[in-house]
């Protein structure tokens, strides 16, 4: 991903600012093993991290969310609505659904090192939301991500042995 969120700044001349939870991931797995595929502390981590970052900007600001047409039903949760300044859905503004959306970034030639050509949606390498198939997606044609997801397993399974 950072080496696709740099051709995107590139690309765009815009700056991507990225934020971090004030823990790694990797301390977090070993507290709390791995996240729960229906939701986790990762997402909630996630979620409090970009809204402190967003409530830090002074005066006026607008958010912009990727959320396609596909996942309106994502911008109608009590935490989307409950922002105290202007959330856009650009993507649903335009009527582009995952598919549209993808067809149009690969057109920009945006590639993210081929983990589109073998899995319909992306999110961390090894997110327990993908189950047994992300899982063996990543095994077959990700060898050196495959090996850090058996690592972490590793650091996981030392949270539940405690």
């Amino acid at each position: 991903m950072r080496i696709h969120l740099n051709l995107v700044s590139e690309n765009t001349g815009l700056p991507i600012i990225r934020v971090r939870y004030y823990r790694y991931f990797e301390e977090m797995l070993g507290l709390w093993g791995w996240p729960k595929s229906s939701g986790g502390w990762c997402v909630a981590c996630k979620h409090r991290t970009c809204l402190k970052y967003i409530r830090g900007i002074k005066g006026e600001k607008i958010e912009y969310i990727g959320f396609s047409v596909d996942e309106i039903k994502r911008t109608q949760t009590g935490w989307m609505q409950s922002r105290k300044w202007p959330v856009k859905f650009p993507l649903i503004e335009a009527g582009m659904t995952e598919a549209d959306s993808l067809t149009y970034c690969r057109s920009l030639g945006y590639h993210w090192d081929g983990l589109y050509d073998v899995q319909n949606r992306v999110s961390c390498f090894c997110c327990p939301k993908g189950g047994k198939a992300k899982r063996e997606i990543i095994r077959l044609n990700f060898p050196e991500l495959w090996k850090e997801w058996e690592r972490l397993d590793a650091v996981a399974n030392n949270n539940n042995n405690n």
